[in-house]
């Protein structure tokens, strides 16, 4: 046992030694640090019990794929018969193939190792060179705590002999496998705040509103800039002129406000103001339009009541737009089309809910 402490010490430094060594000489290496428990089953030409081991290793991985690892081996198998154990000490220099980066969560490998095993026990000592095949899996817990998996066939050269170990272990690796950072020298040549190694608009007139990416803010999404752009509030999805206002011809643009009635109530309640901006905004920017509100209702009730049901609703929603947003009442009108014009199937609750709105069609003349 004494022995096996000294081989072990002495593997750790060697190990340590090399290392350092080529970490020395790489930026892009790590060193792992890999201690293991483990199973080994013996040949029956040994006579030897299966056995649980322990390891500890030092391995050196060069990038993504390869790496390189001293390990050592302690084993104290029984004897098939009689009371003895043996001290089994093997030392080992692998070779490792990584299929995946060092920053994959789940690293599988391919291992090829040489080794030096010393069987010390009952009357007889004896050393044998073997080889060792096989594989595992690492799998990262974070930047430098991983779980390493292996198993390994191993070939004695010396007597024909084939032994197995699997080993399980937690691993430490120094330093990080991201990419050092580099330095860069950055400037800010149109001065809006943004560096220029950032800068997606390079060229930005001084004093402009830029946003995150240095380009000037947009905050309606139409294509022109909010410092050139005189209706800010532009809905999605129109064409707009040079100074950001809606291009339409002499035609309808219609506005769902969103609007909707408890049933055989005309009361304008829990709507969704910005619906109602929208329509305001469209008529503030464009002069010369005018607004029709249309009222609807479900098909509860005479068509004569639904009729003046609707033209109620209309005409509520039009006070909404006159008396709290400030439009023109000389520029909006209201008709009520009772149930005649539906959207949903009035079986339905949900049907009869849908039907029972205001829409709000806005003429506009010319571009």
């Amino acid at each position: 046992m004494k022995n096996s402490c000294h081989r072990l010490l002495l593997s750790v430094a060697i190990a340590a030694t090399a290392m350092s060594s080529i970490t020395a000489q790489s930026q892009d290496g790590r060193l792992y640090i890999n201690p293991a428990i483990g199973y080994q089953d013996f040949d029956s030409e040994r006579d030897l019990d299966g056995e649980m081991s322990w390891s500890l290793g030092g391995e050196y991985r060069f990038g993504d794929n390869w790496a390189t690892e001293l390990r050592y081996f302690s084993t104290n198998p029984d004897f098939d018969k009689g009371n003895d154990d043996a001290d089994v000490d093997q030392f080992y220099l692998d070779g490792l193939y990584y299929f995946a980066p060092q920053t994959q969560t789940l690293q599988p490998f391919a291992l090829l190792g040489l080794g030096r095993a010393e069987f010390d026990g009952g009357q007889s000592s004896k050393k044998e060179t073997q080889g060792a095949l096989g594989g595992g899996v690492r799998y990262l817990f974070n930047d430098n705590w991983s779980l390493r998996a292996d198993a390994r066939a191993i070939r004695g050269f010396d007597n024909s002999t084939w032994d197995s170990m699997v080993n399980i272990g937690i691993s430490y690796a120094f330093g990080s496998a991201a990419p050092a950072p580099v330095a860069v020298v950055d400037g800010d040549s149109d001065r809006d705040g943004v560096a220029d190694s950032r800068d997606n608009c390079p060229n930005t007139v001084a004093g402009a509103q830029v946003d995150a990416n240095g380009c000037e803010l947009d905050d309606d999404g139409d294509g022109v800039v909010n410092r050139l752009d005189r209706c800010l509030n532009t809905p999605k999805g129109y064409e707009v002129n040079e100074e950001g206002c809606m291009l339409v011809r002499s035609e309808e643009v219609s506005f769902d406000l969103s609007l909707r009635f408890a049933y055989d109530s005309a009361l304008v309640e829990n709507y969704d103001e910005e619906q109602v901006q929208r329509v305001v905004t469209f008529m503030k920017d464009h002069p010369a339009a005018t607004t029709v509100i249309e009222g609807h209702t479900d098909a509860n009730g005479s068509d004569a009541y639904n009729v003046k049901l609707s033209q109620r609703r209309a005409n509520a929603v039009e006070a909404l737009l006159v008396e709290q947003n400030g439009v023109d009442a000389s520029r909006i009108s209201s008709m009520g089309y009772g149930e005649a014009r539906p959207i949903a199937d009035n079986e339905t609750d949900q049907g009869r809910e849908a039907n029972r709105r205001v829409v709000a069609k806005v003429r506009a003349k010319g571009k």
